[in-house]
């Protein structure tokens, strides 16, 4: 694969984007009415801060390429392309379009390219890798905004109203698509494919900044039982409810996936052989805490940590494995219970109690 398509993606989303903040802050300077003069800078204003984001992806993406999620990026480069031509019309339409019904029109044109399936995949790809404001986090709201100025001057002009409507609607099943190549849908966790990408890069920077990472495998314990003698319904509501506890019981840098049934994996970057057990042993208790009718919820919990500079040769696969190994041993102490398999000639000796494995 061709490191370079993702930055390409970027460098389009960021173009189409940067055209976006452009039309609205023209559209701004010739709006007559004082509610929609309004309007469109507050859109200006949302928009800088999408540019933003592309530009922290982009600065992201000279540094070391970036995980890569979509099954045919070259599809989504020449989609991107061909959008690049639409928006620059528009953009040039849009300096001297006062009239609040056309220049409706023309916005939701644009917000009609902003809405393809690459911009919300990358919203959910990026926003553990660089951090900051991710664009996603307030798009339901910059939708809203816009089916609403919309609804009002479909009063005068009903096509208006029927494309706000259209508008939603499309925003819906954008942020579905986006979720669904990379967030499980019963745990509201990262797939293992999107976790592994991520995991990877952030390894990456981890080795780049000389940094401690920890990785941690749950397992929970007996989930057989819970579905045979409850039923499987009953098994996706303990899944639901792991998946949100692992959530709050993470740091917002750490990134946890679901790697197969009720087996989960958490990367988490700049971590030290004291910390790791604090964070792991807490997962534990949450886990144990969930209360779901009769069902006893536990899991056990392996985990490697390693400062990854003195193993270059040390893949995410091979920091699963020694993980995997840790958790064998809390299955095999009576489970409910965390272990590490820890690199003791740079992390130290792990305290709290929990047994150090040599690898």
């Amino acid at each position: 694969m061709n490191e370079g398509v993702m930055k390409e993606i970027v460098k389009l989303c960021l173009e189409i984007d940067r055209a976006a903040c452009t039309t609205y802050e023209q559209l701004a300077a010739v709006a007559t009415e004082p509610k929609l003069k309004r309007f469109w800078e507050e859109m200006r204003a949302e928009e800088s801060q999408h540019v933003d984001f592309w530009e922290r992806a982009l600065r992201h993406s000279q540094q070391s390429p970036l995980p890569q999620m979509f099954d045919d990026p070259e599809v989504m480069i020449t989609e991107l392309q061909n959008i690049i031509p639409k928006t620059n019309e528009l953009l040039a339409r849009s300096a001297d379009l006062s009239d609040g019904a056309e220049s409706l029109l023309l916005a939701y044109r644009f917000e009609f390219y902003l809405l393809h399936p690459a911009f919300g995949t990358m919203f959910n790809l990026l926003r553990k890798v660089i951090g900051g404001i991710c664009p996603e986090d307030s798009y339901e709201h910059h939708i809203q905004q816009f089916v609403d100025i919309m609804m009002e001057h479909g009063k005068a002009t009903p096509a208006l109203e029927l494309l706000a409507e259209t508008l939603k609607r499309l925003w819906k099943e954008t942020r579905d698509f986006g979720k669904l190549t990379s967030i499980d849908s019963l745990t509201e966790l990262l797939t293992r494919r999107a976790f592994t990408e991520i995991a990877e890069y952030m390894s990456y920077l981890s080795k780049r900044n000389d940094t401690f990472v920890c990785l941690l495998i749950l397992d929970l314990d007996h989930f057989k039982h819970i579905n045979d003698n409850h039923g499987h319904q009953a098994g996706d509501e303990v899944l639901k409810s792991v998946g949100r506890t692992i959530k709050k019981g993470l740091r917002q840098s750490d990134v946890a996936g679901r790697y197969g049934g009720e087996e989960f994996v958490v990367f988490m970057p700049e971590t030290t052989a004291e910390k790791a057990p604090e964070i792991a042993e807490r997962l534990r208790r949450l886990i144990a805490d969930i209360q779901l009718s009769d069902h006893n919820v536990t899991c056990s919990i392996g985990g490697f940590i390693s400062n990854l500079n003195s193993y270059p040769a040390l893949s995410l696969d091979d920091m699963i494995g020694r993980a995997d190994k840790a958790l064998y041993l809390a299955k095999s102490s009576g489970r409910n219970c965390v272990k590490f398999a820890s690199d003791m000639k740079t992390a130290g000796k792990v305290g709290g109690g929990f047994a150090a494995l040599a690898h």
